[in-house]
């Protein structure tokens, strides 16, 4: 049997996931022979980005969390490792957060702590009185709040400044005063360094791995000093052309850390655009503030590959944190706005930034192509943007405004998923599945055929957009405003709909089977030949959907009449539907028609036992809940 521990030591190339795609073929050629069976571990969404539409003959395995028995075994261990007081300590804290209840009172971390890295980092927490109530009120509808808040306090912990930072510790528990990390363990790791300077060297080493997109990365120098608790170092000698070199093998000693260190050196070089000085004179500037300069700073950073969203999340959370002391999510939004514009018109591949990021990158032998630092940097700055807007409820336009056609451009968004595809297929689909869309203004927008499966678009804004032939199965658009958006023979299976606004929505030939329709407004909407359920169908009906084309296309006609004539055409049809339509026994309100390809509909942006013991006699019992 092979064991193989995920994709990542692959050898950088420059075909970047069809790579990975050859190597699994050869895996399942070699298996084919009967001679061996392989066991592959990868994130669940690793082969979804390699075969986005294939059906592999693969047998998925998924690692179950410590269950009631592993529980037991992992604090009989901790015991053995520390002592007995401070894992009892530790597992009675659990126990009387609730976190071992079903359902549990915080049901995030009762899941992490059922993570062994997570358990252990939550065990060193507890240990040295970082670990209180006010930490496990942190867990909410995402882990980064909470999993910020661990990794920064286990940063602090380490560098030996644990009363800094907002952290506060609780008192010492018995058996525990001799365990926290002595003065001479903190003076041996900062070696006379202020620990703000290993920190910063912390996250400069992240960002290389990041940006290197590989498993470990190969740094000039000795690098013994970085923490072990963060870092694996491997020193060894390279001679080339008769000279020796020094040279580190640097990697992640986990991945989770690896990331928060990532967000924390991107949130840190980003907030840099937010940034001012003052000159001799008074005039407060920014520190980047030429538009190339600013460019430059963000193709270097974030050309790299695909922002995954775990490090966004971690970054945003970050920024919540140091909102007030000289950064705004307004600010950064304009600068990176400004940048957006300039991008989609073409600028800084015609000024040739690109091309200087690209040789930072191969120089930390990321294999990575002019067309996909292009394509990266498009997706990661819109994700930020995207972000922003719901962060701090900024009106965010992301193909311009119609009404300003200087700046409007309908196919902007098209020609970025389109653009994208050099990553990875499906890219920005497969990145949009979280939150990124949602309440987003994109009126008037060309969507042609563009893939949106199962992407978060709730109370965006799509009137009057273009989405003939769009791929929007297991969409939520919920509370979306599609008034007068032509969804003709789009594919809906499967979408939520409830609440969403579709008058005079052109949905003919669309496949709307499996369409959660509850409350959803189709006043004037055509599904001439839309393939839906009978049940669906006669909702549509009473709702005051149109079944045939002609009918539709009048009512659209009637917008380039004067009001009065479209009134008089109006009832024109009135009198002929009328027959065929008992329900119509009073004309429709004209205002509707008047706006029903612009209007907006208003988006609201804004038990108690007895302790136990699991060491000695008194064992946890089975048959308590977990």
């Amino acid at each position: 049997m092979l064991l193989l521990d995920g994709l990542d030591e692959l050898p950088p190339s420059s075909q970047g996931a069809r790579a990975k795609a050859i190597f699994i073929q050869q895996l399942l050629s070699l298996q084919s022979q009967r001679r061996h069976k392989i066991v592959l571990t990868s994130r669940s969404t690793t082969l979804q980005e390699i075969f986005p539409r294939l059906s592999l003959p693969l047998r998925r395995i998924t690692i179950q969390p410590l269950d009631v028995d592993e529980l037991k075994q992992w604090f009989q261990q901790w015991a053995t490792v520390q002592s007995l007081p401070i894992a009892q300590n530790f597992f009675t804290f659990l126990k009387h957060a609730g976190l071992f209840a079903s359902p549990s009172k915080f049901l995030e971390i009762s899941t992490l702590l059922r993570q062994p890295l997570m358990l252990h980092l939550l065990g060193i927490l507890h240990r040295d009185g970082l670990l209180d109530e006010e930490l496990l009120q942190l867990a909410g509808n995402t882990n980064a709040p909470l999993l910020w808040e661990i990794y920064h306090r286990l940063s602090r912990w380490l560098l030996g400044y644990p009363l800094t930072g907002g952290i506060k510790t609780m008192l010492l528990r018995s058996g525990s005063a001799h365990i926290h990390r002595t003065t001479e363990a903190i003076a041996n790791l900062l070696a006379g360094r202020h620990p703000q300077d290993i920190l910063e060297q912390m996250r400069a080493i992240a960002l290389k791995i990041l940006h290197s997109q590989r498993h470990q990365i190969n740094l000039t120098g000795e690098f013994h000093t970085l923490p072990r608790f963060y870092f694996k170092t491997q020193d060894f000698k390279s001679s080339r052309q008769g000279a020796t070199k020094s040279l580190s093998l640097i990697e992640f000693s986990h991945i989770k850390l690896g990331e928060y260190l990532c967000a924390e050196a991107l949130a840190t070089e980003l907030k840099s655009l937010t940034q001012r000085q003052e000159d001799a004179y008074g005039t407060f500037t920014f520190v980047l503030d030429s538009p190339s300069s600013v460019a430059q700073h963000l193709y270097n950073l974030l050309g790299y590959g695909v922002l995954s969203q775990e490090i966004e999340e971690l970054a945003f959370e970050g920024w919540r944190r140091s909102q007030n002391h000289q950064f705004s999510f307004e600010v950064l939004f304009q600068r990176l706005l400004l940048f957006w514009r300039a991008y989609c018109q073409g600028r800084w591949l015609d000024e040739g930034i690109a091309h200087k990021a690209l040789t930072y990158f191969h120089a930390l032998q990321n294999p990575i192509n002019v067309e996909q630092v292009n394509a990266a940097v498009g997706l990661n700055v819109f994700l930020l943007l995207c972000a922003c807007h719901q962060e701090a409820k900024i009106h965010f336009w992301a193909c311009g405004n119609p009404a300003i056609l200087t700046e409007f451009n309908p196919e902007t968004l098209s020609l970025l998923i389109a653009r994208t595809d050099v990553l990875h297929k499906n890219a920005f689909a497969t990145r949009m599945r979280s939150n990124s869309l949602a309440g987003l203004n994109l009126s008037g927008a060309s969507l042609l055929q563009v893939m949106l499966t199962q992407v978060n678009l709730e109370q965006a804004n799509l009137s009057d957009a273009e989405l003939i032939g769009a791929n929007l199965t297991g969409a939520n658009l919920k509370q979306a405003n599609l008034a007068g958006a032509n969804l003709r023979q789009a594919n809906l299976a499967g979408a939520n709909l409830e609440r969403a606004n579709l008058v005079g929505a052109n949905l003919e030939q669309a496949n709307l089977m499996g369409v959660n329709f509850n409350s959803a407004n189709l006043t004037h909407a055509c599904l001439f030949d839309a393939i839906l359920t009978e049940a669906d169908k006669e909702f549509a009906t009473v709702s005051g959907a149109l079944f045939s084309k002609e009918e539709f296309q009048k009512l659209k006609n009637l917008r380039s009449l004067p009001p009065q004539a479209s009134q008089q055409s109006l009832l024109n049809i009135y009198k002929t539907t009328a027959k065929t339509d008992i329900r119509w026994n009073k004309p429709p309100n004209i205002g509707i028609i008047e706006s029903s390809e612009g209007m907006i509909l208003p988006v609201d942006l804004y038990d108690d036992a007895d302790d136990e013991t699991v060491f000695s006699t008194n064992p946890i019992d089975d048959s308590n809940e977990y």
